[in-house]
């Protein structure tokens, strides 16, 4: 037993290095041993013993694994997607304003934040290159973009720490009119966290810059969200976000462009 625990060690100690230098590229092994004590013991009874220790290392720490999982997904998803830590710093403040603005409680900021860090997750599992295209998407493409919300609740729910977060980030490209995707979800049957989540990403990406455009100007972007009042956003929504950002104050809090 104590060279195999010695083994051990040196195979952990190994992974350690590994995930140290290899951080976009996280791996992790459960590993299992057992002994054989009395002669004449099975060799199936000893797997069994090591299959039981195996499971038992694997389920202790599980949500550690999935944690540093859904961490490094979110980087990958950055690197995929048009974000860098200015654009989801200015998500962030609007969602904490616009929240506090609509009395939304400690807790529901709380969830909103989180929701803002992984709602778009399920990029992680789509081919780049369509992420980035210039062009209109395919029939295909599309069909290939709307996945993503789906791979995203799948995710999620398999994950300790964001898992009461699932059914947002499966919601968040519904529209009020039912016109979204994946299930045609319409008005209040989609959740409030998600229609907050889809007004304030749409305005802040209107603000940032796209291969197939520029960034549009602060007005432009009122524009269009008036435009979609009731279309793609609840209207309400739309009413006291729209009234707040025209406020000559907001642009002294938020401080320019993205």
């Amino acid at each position: 037993a104590g060279i195999v625990d010695g083994v051990m060690e040196r195979l952990g100690q190994a992974l350690e290095e590994y995930r140290s230098d290899n951080e976009n590229l996280p791996l992790y092994v459960s590993l299992g041993f057992a002994t054989g004590e009395k002669p004449g013991e099975g060799v199936a009874k000893i797997f069994a013993q090591a299959d039981a220790d195996m499971y038992k290392n694997k389920f202790t720490r599980r949500d550690k694994v999935k944690k540093n999982l859904v961490a490094y997904l979110r980087r990958l998803v950055r690197e995929k997607d048009f974000r860098n830590e200015r654009y989801e710093e200015h998500q962030r403040c609007l969602l904490l304003l616009f929240g506090q603005v609509l009395g939304l409680t400690y807790q529901e900021l709380k969830d909103i934040l989180l929701l803002s860090k992984v709602y778009d997750i399920g990029k992680a599992g789509l081919d780049e290159t369509i992420l980035f295209k210039k062009e209109a998407l395919d029939e295909d493409e599309w069909e290939e973009i709307q996945r993503h919300p789906e791979i995203g609740r799948r995710i999620a729910s398999d994950s300790p720490e964001i898992a009461p977060l699932a059914d947002y980030i499966w919601q968040h490209h519904e529209c009020w009119n039912g016109s979204g995707y994946p299930r045609g979800l319409k008005g209040e049957n989609i959740h409030l966290y998600s229609r907050i989540l889809a007004l304030i990403d749409a305005y802040t990406a209107m603000l940032s810059p796209r291969p197939y455009r520029k960034p549009l100007s602060h007005a432009a972007a009122i524009n269009e969200l008036k435009k979609n009042r009731g279309v793609q956003f609840d209207p309400r929504l739309v009413d006291i976000f729209t009234g707040l950002i025209e406020q000559e104050e907001f642009s002294q809090v938020m401080g320019g462009k993205i």
